[in-house]
């Protein structure tokens, strides 16, 4: 098993994710974007989980 990547607010500005904090915690409380996870006082997501919603974004359009 490989350890998860975390990426912040700055991998997802390098991933083309430029929503402010407030829309993401919005998109995240109607299950529309990944949650979040929480490191000591710092906020990542799971790469992973980022680029498969990246994905389905793109195969819906």
């Amino acid at each position: 098993m490989t350890n998860p990547i975390l990426i912040d607010h700055a991998g997802l500005r390098t991933r083309g994710v430029r929503l402010h904090n407030s829309t993401l915690l919005r998109l995240e409380a109607k299950g529309l974007w990944p949650k979040r996870v929480k490191v000591g006082a710092k906020t990542h997501w799971l790469a992973e989980e980022v680029e498969q919603h990246i994905k389905g974004l793109k195969e819906g359009r």
